[in-house]
């Protein structure tokens, strides 16, 4: 086999996954499934790392069987000279721009990611912060891509050990006959292949965003290439040799076509397929290439060969320079991706040139001699492998396991006095309205202090719209505003499977029950304080984060906590007999979940209840649109631009039904555009929620709108 078509054609390969992934990130057409681009790379690394050790000890065996040798310091020192110098260039980089430029909680957060991605953790990392790779909110981070090179590395470390304790096992029978060395590895890789695909499947079932991440549920892509690579070299026939040239192009078109199909829904099951064509195309290329017939595949494409030589410096540039233009300037759309492309191609072709190759030019040194197997370092084999592969089982089963959603030492660090406005406004502008008086119309004097309050608070609100600073007050505290929980939710935290009571007034006569996910957690502070200027009513918490109060939202999968708290609601919410139901949920782009949610809510509690149209979400977390002085551009907190007039058509939906709702979003948002600012005090915690100090300055106008929503409610009849 020539070395050098085999070279060019792996090299072809890499530069279509790195296209695949790069054009993904950049939002180019019919190419959002081209995050499988990451897979494929795990494919190749997996064919050639396993590759490289097989063919090193096999010379060994050829040239003495009873003493073979495999060099774990070259293949360690072959690893870093390759992977390390561009890898820690574009961390300096990145980490020295945000800190010349960026405000310290960005600052923070870009050290912390920086640091993992240093000590190739990153997987963890983000897997522990519950980053979801496919949101656009929450993918920010300028080295969320480290997360592969953590996989792969951390692979690295494992797989050597793994398969030498595997080669030291020599006196393995099956039906009276020795198992032979290859043998042995090849049924060992498959056991691991469908070991960790069988328990990426649990994982992704139970919890996709931080599966997706975990090296225990991607060993199986990396197992799977070097499978196929040692079939390979045993010269085991998968398909007849005639086949060869169509399978191994039917399997780089099953590849491209994986884009279509391959989702972050049924990522767990369908990227089966680009994985195993992977694999094929890569065995069957050996295949091909080992019989020396004449062979132009996408290695004779110079564009892709070009493109895989300089994949890796690509792949480590292409993130970080999209995040940091766009959040200097403020633009995303495809238009302006597309134009960063080229600049991202000729940075990478730099790194490569001055960076990369001089590191994979340098020699080895003389002094880096395999090492012998011996008993000895059998035993010591056998014994690290065995460590390493209950380590891998025990991280699988600690993963899983859903720790306390907030510690009482993480409690105790937030000082709630510091963040909660002094002078909560205590309804000083509309009636404390009595039990009796919640049916009846406020007077005409009331009504107009009411109005002038909500003229006011809007007019103030339009005042935000522009580039401004914000106080070094706020600038300060914003690690704090973004991190703090409010003191009713937080209330909640320990009893997260059960209801929650928030207040009871002394001998109350009515109780008022609290539905919704993370947003209604919010609302909280404004929603308690308004029943506790009323008389008579006790307020229960019945909300859970990440939950939709039916199981009607189609858009996610309910994880066990969610599906027991919504079989709780079906079970005892009408048994219950609340006076008033309050609803506050996520935005659903779906107009019909707000259809079967008010079905829901007129069979268990009919006619008493309120439901709240949510606010917009934004598509960069707030933290990253202050500079280091506080200054912003108002534009960088934008939100999708359909969402106005969807919420719009839930309004009317409410209207048409006559369901008395809360209008959050004139609180928050005008259009498109969320203004980071309202009165000297940060609206957002993060892209979807308002901070603690945000939702106690609503006490007024949220009572106002509750007021005006209870008028409508006759609590004289029973449900």
């Amino acid at each position: 086999m020539k070395k050098s078509n085999f070279i060019s054609e792996i090299s072809g390969l890499r530069g279509v996954a790195i296209l695949l992934v790069v054009l993904d990130h950049y939002d180019f057409p019919l190419m959002s499934g081209g995050f499988i681009g990451v897979d494929v790379f795990f494919v190749i690394s997996g064919f050639l790392i396993t590759g490289l050790i097989y063919d090193e000890y096999y010379q060994s065996q050829r040239h003495n069987p009873l003493k073979s040798s495999i060099s774990l310091r070259n293949f360690y020192y072959k690893r870093a000279k390759r992977i390390l110098p561009a890898s820690i260039a574009i961390l300096l980089i990145v980490s020295i721009w945000y800190a010349a430029t960026a405000n310290t909680v960005r600052v923070a957060q870009v050290v912390s990611d920086a640091t993992s991605a240093l000590i190739f953790s990153a997987n963890i990392h983000f897997s522990q912060l519950s980053t979801d790779y496919f949101a656009s909110d929450a993918s920010r981070s300028p080295l969320l891509h480290y997360w592969s090179l953590s996989v792969e590395e951390q692979f690295y470390f494992i797989w050597p050990f793994f398969l030498l304790a595997i080669l030291s096992l020599h006196k393995v029978k099956y039906r009276s006959r020795y198992i032979r060395w290859n043998e042995r590895i090849l049924l060992a890789t498959l056991f691991i292949v469908i070991f960790s695909y069988v328990i990426s499947i649990i994982n992704f079932n139970n919890n996709s965003t931080s599966a997706y991440f975990l090296t225990q549920n991607r060993v199986w892509e990396l197992a799977i290439g070097g499978g196929f690579s040692i079939a390979a070299r045993m010269g085991i026939l998968i398909f007849p040799t005639r086949y060869t040239r169509l399978v191994h192009n039917l399997s780089l078109f099953m590849i491209l076509l994986s884009i279509s199909f391959v989702t972050p829904e049924n990522f767990g099951i369908t990227i089966v397929i680009p994985v195993v064509s992977a694999g094929v195309y890569l065995f069957s290329l050996h295949q091909e290439l080992a019989e020396d017939r004449k062979w132009k595949g996408i290695g004779a494409n110079r564009f892709l060969i070009y493109m895989g030589t300089i994949s890796y410096s690509l792949y480590l540039i292409h993130w970080p320079l999209l995040i940091i233009i766009a959040e200097e300037s403020g633009k995303s759309s495809f238009g302006f991706h597309a134009s960063i492309f080229p600049l991202a191609i000729v940075l990478s072709h730099l790194c490569y040139k001055f960076i990369e190759s001089p590191f994979l030019k340098k020699k080895k040194t003389n002094n880096l001699e395999p090492i012998k197997q011996t008993p000895r370092t059998s035993a010591w084999y056998i014994s690290v492998g065995s460590i390493v592969l209950v380590v891998f089982i025990s991280l699988t089963f600690i993963t899983n396991m859903k720790p306390n959603s907030i510690s009482q030492t993480q409690i105790s660090s937030i000082d709630l006095n510091s963040l909660f406005p002094k002078d909560v406004n205590n309804f000083s502008t509309f009636p404390s309205s009595s039990n009796s008086e919640i049916g009846s119309s406020a007077n005409e004097a009331t009504q107009t202090k009411i109005d002038a309050l909500t003229t006011k608070w809007e007019k103030d609100l339009d005042t935000e719209l522009r580039d401004g600073t914000i106080s070094k007050e706020n600038l300060k505290l914003l690690p704090s505003l973004i991190s703090a929980r409010n003191q009713y939710e937080l209330m909640c935290w320990k009893v997260v499977n059960l209801p929650c009571e928030l207040y009871r007034a002394p001998n109350f006569t009515r109780k008022v029950i609290l539905l919704g996910d993370s947003r209604m957690l919010m609302l909280l502070p404004p929603i308690v304080e308004y029943f506790k200027g009323l008389s008579g009513w006790k307020v229960l918490n019945w909300s859970l984060q990440a939950c939709s109060v039916t199981k009607y939202d189609e858009e996610e999968s309910p994880n066990d906590e969610c599906k027991k708290r919504q079989k709780f609601i079906i079970e005892n919410l009408a048994s219950e007999n609340p006076d008033l139901v309050i609803v506050s949920e996520k935005y659903h782009s779906n107009l019909q979940y707000y259809s079967k949610l008010i079905d829901f809510l007129n069979k268990f509690s009919p006619r008493k209840y309120i439901t709240v149209v949510p606010y917009s979400y934004l598509l960069t977390p707030p933290e990253q649109c202050f500079s280091k002085d506080g200054s912003y551009k108002i534009k960088c907190f934008s939100t999708d631009p359909s969402i106005p007039q969807s919420l719009y058509q839930i309004k009317s939906l409410f209207q048409s039904r006559s369901i008395p709702f809360l209008d959050l979003n004139k609180l928050v948002c005008r259009g498109a555009i969320c203004p980071p600012m309202h009165n000297g005090v940060l609206v957002f915690r993060d892209t979807s929620h308002i901070n603690v100090k945000f939702a106690e300055s609503l006490t007024g106008v949220i009572g106002i709108q509750l007021n005006d929503a209870l008028s409508g409610i006759d609590f004289s009849t029973s449900p």
